[in-house]
């Protein structure tokens, strides 16, 4: 007779498969926030949108250095953000700037 698992198990993670290739539904982690010192892709890629956004006084470096910080405060202020502070990329600027 087969066995179920118990009830506390957590469920085995869900992928969709297409032929040649399998897919995790999950999402890859990203930090809650940028901010001065951060580096990595997360910070080139939130620089690629402020110098789409016309900040283009932004260096896609992958570093949040000042000219990052600058430009995130301005779009704050433009956007009218609350809740992160000024020069963090935080969630409600990610949110704001449609970063997702």
């Amino acid at each position: 007779m087969p066995t179920s698992p118990p009830a506390s198990a957590p469920p085995p993670p869900t992928t969709a498969a297409t032929p040649g290739r399998t897919t995790a539904t999950a999402r890859p982690t990203r930090p809650a926030s940028l901010r001065a010192g951060s580096t990595g892709p997360e910070v080139t890629d939130l620089q690629r949108l402020l110098i789409a956004l016309g900040k283009t006084y932004v260096d896609d470096i992958g570093r949040y250095d000042s000219r990052t910080t600058r430009a995130v405060t301005e779009l704050q202020q433009e956007y009218g953000v609350e809740g992160d502070p000024p020069g963090v990329y935080g969630p409600a600027t990610r949110a704001a700037l449609g970063g997702g």
